[in-house]
């Protein structure tokens, strides 16, 4: 029931007090032990002429924006040549190699007035954390450092009450649709701007076989919440929920069918840019999955007691030598529901 007034705005301010204490970031920096070897990954370059540069930065931006975990590296560079330091060239990055197999369809014809050269280059893949970091990894393509980045740094009051609303709803479906053998377990993948629920996946990972002799159950890990909901966004159709409670429960999400919200371009790759919401800690291969989506952020409201936990553990989504790193939040929202109800008491 909504609250008025004064008593709403106590609230509020009890949520966010209860949110800020128990809302936890999972996982180190990995900085602790001094300067690190890069990691590197391959991207596609082309050399360019100075003048060219004032024009093609901002189409490449909105073309190719580097937000698949390259925002670290400067778009240009300067090379200058040996014994005449007076002849500059640049040049400038356009992406992943993977990225580029993916766009290079649409993005030569948007491009093709340039006259691109495109190689190949080596760059660092993750951001330095260090100033003798910068020094160092920047020989091979000229870095953004900023000082303390990786340290914690709290979410706003407003990404606090959006993550813990978000869960809240993600533990409410998981709970609503609970069908044994299967585990009270829900991912949702939402866009963080708009808020929207693009793709939703339920445990699965148990069903019941029958032979001549009775019942057993059948364990299949690749039926976990979170692998089902990323295949369920991987699916270029609308995918079809057999179970009609299961469908009536996912409509409290917003969503009519599981499809494709209106605020993704249709060229999205992967899950960039989005944030996966777990009623539990994924297990290592869930981990490593959202790792391979370029997931944005992971947010899950308990620990995993059945499975090594990929966050907490295995700390996945902090391994320096992957190619791509992301946040991973704990919002337990059920105590935090108990601490608010306590406070009315």
């Amino acid at each position: 029931m909504p609250h008025q007034g004064k008593e709403f705005s106590d609230d509020k301010d009890k949520l966010c007090l209860a949110l800020r204490e128990k809302v936890k970031q999972v996982g180190g920096c990995g900085a602790e032990n001094g300067p690190r070897e890069p990691k590197t990954c391959s991207v596609v370059v082309s050399p360019i002429q100075p003048q060219q540069a004032s024009k093609l930065v901002p189409v490449l931006s909105e073309l190719l924006p580097l937000n698949d975990g390259l925002s670290h590296l400067k778009r240009v560079r300067r090379v200058s040549f040996a014994g005449n330091a007076a002849s500059v060239e640049l040049e400038i990055v356009l992406c992943r190699d993977e990225v580029w197999e993916h766009r290079k369809a649409d993005a030569s014809e948007v491009l093709k007035s340039f006259n691109l050269q495109l190689e190949k280059r080596m760059v660092p893949a993750t951001a330095p954390l260090s100033r003798e970091e910068l020094r160092k990894w920047g020989d091979l393509w000229p870095l953004i450092f900023k000082p303390g980045k990786h340290l914690h740094k709290p979410p706003s009051p407003v990404e606090l009450r959006d993550m813990y609303n978000h869960m809240s709803r993600t533990t409410e479906l998981a709970e609503s649709v609970e069908v044994p053998p299967n585990c009270a377990v829900a991912a949702v993948l939402v866009h963080p701007a708009s808020g929207e629920v693009v793709a939703c996946g339920l445990d699965k990972s148990q069903r019941h076989a029958r032979v001549s002799d009775g019942t057993f159950t059948v364990n299949t890990k690749l039926s976990h919440a979170v692998m089902n909901c990323l295949s369920s966004f991987a699916s270029p159709h609308i995918p079809t929920i057999s179970n009609e409670e299961e469908q009536k429960n996912t409509d409290k999400m917003g969503k009519k069918q599981l499809k494709r919200a209106s605020c993704l371009p249709n060229d999205q790759y992967l899950c960039t840019g989005l944030d996966c919401y777990v009623s539990r800690e994924p297990c290592v291969m869930c981990s490593m999955a959202l790792l391979h989506s370029r997931i944005r952020r992971v947010v899950f409201a308990c620990f995993n007691p059945e499975h090594v936990g990929g966050f907490s553990e295995a700390k996945i989504h902090k391994e320096s030598a992957l190619n791509h790193r992301f946040e991973a939040f704990l919002v337990p929202v059920k105590e935090i529901d108990s601490e608010m109800r306590s406070c009315k008491t």
